[in-house]
């Protein structure tokens, strides 16, 4: 053999070959330990780039965990290093107890103001562990302690039987309302804090009331209904309306 053959063939015994992986099934009981029994074989076939180890390693998972987390492992292949954010997230998913992810869950703040209710979905489907059924109405209670107040009983009184339905109507809602509760939260708060009336001289309740409609930037009669196919009274008092004006994409609910 002539020497550029046999650079020739170095150079082809030194070429990657993901073909050749022979990657082992995947062990959701010792997670960690399954990563890093890559680590020869991706050695051995001189495999070296990110993506094509993410590739090899997804396609050892099990249908049921690709069906469970199709979204979230496609996003990790986005990202600068794919194998170990794959290697992350597998082990936080399955390196801890069910007790310590539903605690976790537990955790989370109560209100999400301004976040979209599908996100706080997602956070919330993260940590719930494998296997364990999302429509359960534990969980769907988990869910609607997360949203704002005035969107949490519009959804609520729907009696969705699924976290789909459930998300898919508080999102609707959230748009409805510009992006979030705060508006309709402000007006409720100030009826709320609107002082009762105490006895006293005519002139002091003429006074008392005048006072109140100046600080009362939210009331119904100054309220600015924005432009998202639901009428004022929807807009302003959610649920609570007695009174609808066509059109309004509320007007079934």
């Amino acid at each position: 053999m002539s020497v550029p053959q046999y650079d020739a063939a170095m150079a082809a015994a030194a070429t990657a070959a993901p073909h050749l992986v022979r990657l082992d099934e995947f062990n959701e009981n010792n997670v960690e330990q399954w990563f890093n029994s890559h680590t020869w074989q991706f050695h051995n076939n001189k495999v070296t780039k990110s993506a094509d180890k993410y590739s090899l390693a997804r396609a050892k998972l099990p249908r049921s965990i690709m069906d469970a987390y199709t979204s979230e492992l496609d996003a990790l292949f986005q990202q600068d290093d794919p194998y170990e954010a794959l290697r992350h997230f597998l082990i936080t998913q399955f390196g801890r107890s069910k007790w310590i992810s539903y605690f976790e869950l537990l955790s989370l703040p109560i209100i999400a103001e301004d976040i979209r209710p599908s996100v706080v979905y997602q956070k919330l489907k993260r940590l719930l562990p494998f296997g364990a059924d999302q429509n359960n109405e534990i969980f769907m209670a988990m869910f609607l302690l997360r949203l704002p107040p005035s969107i949490r009983e519009q959804v609520g009184s729907a009696d969705h039987t699924t976290v789909a339905a459930m998300v898919s109507h508080a999102d609707r809602v959230w748009s409805f309302r510009g992006g979030s509760d705060q508006t309709v939260a402000a007006a409720t708060e100030h009826r709320s804090r609107s002082p009762a009336p105490s006895p006293g001289r005519r002139g002091d309740k003429k006074s008392k009331r005048s006072k109140s409609r100046g600080a009362n930037p939210m009331s119904f009669q100054n309220f600015r209904n924005p432009p998202n196919g639901s009428c004022k009274f929807h807009n302003y008092y959610g649920v609570r309306a007695n009174k609808c004006v066509p059109p309004c994409n509320q007007s079934e609910n």
